[in-house]
């Protein structure tokens, strides 16, 4: 009897942590009967009861599948999947089953709503805008609105003013989104300037614009309620909460919960007034005039652990520099820094690192590379150099030497390598090409 004491207590061990609560759910949404959440784990799409209990799994591969959104019948699922490189989006029932690929572009797909009607996908895309736009170039930045057949079919461009999260009201004749100003980090906390997120409303009839947010900080991840009803995310009272305002008075924000630690994240609302969000990496719920309600969900699956993948470098290369020469180009892929021969056949890894590198500066002799790292709690000058000095490129060096060339707790600058009097008589943005 004493024997079998440990391996029960072994078996009611291995089963606590089998069905373990997951932490840091993303991008649930709420089905709009209010029966079923879906969301994005470790990859992966799952639904659980709106009252919480077992997750399902919707989504069995290699890729990253994530940001749900319902279609109004609550029978389909539209989400974004990069299973072939870049996230395009992916259409398949809420009972789950076979996904139908909808778009095909090299761009990065996100779905916000169905039409009215379900018939198609409203989606966020980082495509090139329109050569009429007078906004500065940058796709990553302004995503531009698109509507794609649920059945397949082109894509077509609905909007290019910088849409996200939009949301089609019950009539169809009203999207209701946040705008992008400029770059900031959606994560960055507490945050005012020129450039925070806006509510807006957009007539499709009419095409005119309305904003229904006042606040100079963030409000943003706009649903839809009952009639001229909405229900947003801000910071108007500190902390990021819940409010809820309306067109006739949209200055007149109701706060529904009141979270001082950390922010509430990752808006959903189905149509009976269920909210579901995120805080502090566990999922909620709330029914207006109530408390927030934290759900219990059992989750088991064997997902991946600290398995390596082999990654091919190809695309997505944020940045280059041709050396001086021509004969070599360094280049920034995944935070790190490579160096190709020019005619593209000989590739050497320079650096391996957990943070990221950019900002790449070939010396005038080819042998050494200055670039920014984001190391020791600051942007640091770093150098690396060919060792040996019989050999010339870095693609065939068997050494590197690498070192700080300045460290400092400040926002640092990248300066260039040319020798000191040629770079003093380089105007100063030359000698400052970019900032930190």
């Amino acid at each position: 009897m004493r024997n079998l004491l440990p391996l029960c207590l072994l078996a009611l061990s291995l089963h606590t942590i089998a069905q373990s609560q997951p932490r840091w759910i993303q991008q649930p949404s709420v089905s709009p009967d209010g029966k079923w959440i879906a969301f994005g784990y470790k990859g992966h799409l799952f639904k659980v009861s709106s009252s919480g209990g077992a997750a399902v799994a919707l989504t069995l591969n290699n890729a990253y599948n994530g940001y749900p959104v319902w279609s109004h019948d609550s029978k389909k699922i539209a989400f974004a999947s990069d299973r072939y490189g870049n996230f395009d989006i992916y259409v398949m029932s809420a009972g789950g089953g076979e996904a139908t690929r909808l778009t095909t572009n090299s761009a990065r797909d996100i779905p916000y709503d169905f039409s009215p009607d379900d018939l198609s996908v409203i989606f966020g895309t980082d495509r090139h805008d329109i050569n009429t736009s007078a906004r500065y170039p940058s796709d990553g930045n302004f995503m531009k609105l698109y509507d794609v057949p649920v059945k397949g079919g082109s894509s077509i461009m609905l909007n290019s003013a910088g849409m996200e999260f939009a949301h089609y009201n019950d009539k169809g004749d009203r999207l209701i989104y946040q705008d992008r100003k400029g770059y900031e980090d959606p994560w960055r906390k507490h945050h005012s300037s020129a450039v925070t997120r806006d509510i807006w409303v957009y007539n499709t009839a009419t095409r005119e614009y309305t904003k229904v947010s006042d606040f100079k900080g963030e409000d943003r991840e706009p649903v839809w309620g009952k009639g001229g009803a909405f229900y947003y995310l801000s910071e108007r009272a500190g902390n990021q909460n819940i409010f809820r305002a309306s067109l006739d008075n949209p200055a007149q924000a109701q706060q529904l919960t009141h979270f001082d630690k950390n922010p509430v994240r990752q808006l959903s609302r189905s149509n009976d007034g269920l909210l579901v969000f995120t805080y502090a990496g566990d999922l909620y719920t709330l029914t207006e005039g109530g408390q927030p309600q934290k759900l219990s969900i059992i989750l088991n699956a064997d997902f991946s652990g600290d398995e390596t993948a082999i990654i091919p470098v190809k695309g997505e290369v944020s940045e280059m520099a041709v050396s001086p020469d021509g004969k070599q180009i360094a280049f920034v892929y995944r935070g790190d820094i490579f160096v190709t021969s020019a005619d593209g056949a000989t590739t050497r890894r320079i650096t391996s690192t957990p943070y990221q590198e950019r900002m790449l500066n070939f010396s005038p002799d080819g042998r050494s590379l200055l670039y920014s790292a984001e190391a020791h709690d600051s942007w640091d000058i770093q150098q690396v150099s060919i060792a040996a000095k019989d050999e010339l490129y870095f693609y065939a060096a068997t050494q590197l030497d690498d070192h700080t060339r300045h460290r400092h707790q400040k926002r640092r600058v990248r300066r260039s390598l040319l020798p000191r009097r040629q770079e003093d008589r380089l105007p100063r943005r030359a000698q400052y090409p970019q900032i930190l």
